[in-house]
């Protein structure tokens, strides 16, 4: 790893809280100053899991971080007999 490690936001966090918390994912990423570097890091190296440069890797591949949003029951059909 390089230099960058050290100005990373994440540097301080729990990397399993950070797989398991999109939210806070989100927020350290959206304001770390090296999310280039991190994301390029781990594409050269072949990194299998974790959150890397904004991204989530699972099984090698790149999925962007996303909040699931679930729709209201409100909106949901209903269906009767």
């Amino acid at each position: 790893m390089g230099t960058w490690v050290k100005l990373a936001a994440c540097r301080d966090l729990d990397t399993e809280e950070l797989w398991n918390n999109t939210a806070l994912a989100i927020r350290t990423c959206g304001s770390c100053p090296v999310t280039k570097k991190c994301f390029m890091y781990a594409s050269a190296t072949k990194q299998e899991y974790g959150v890397w440069g904004g991204m989530r890797f699972e099984q090698g591949k790149p999925k962007p971080l996303k909040i699931r949003r679930y729709r209201s029951m409100k909106n949901r059909v209903r269906f009767t007999r």
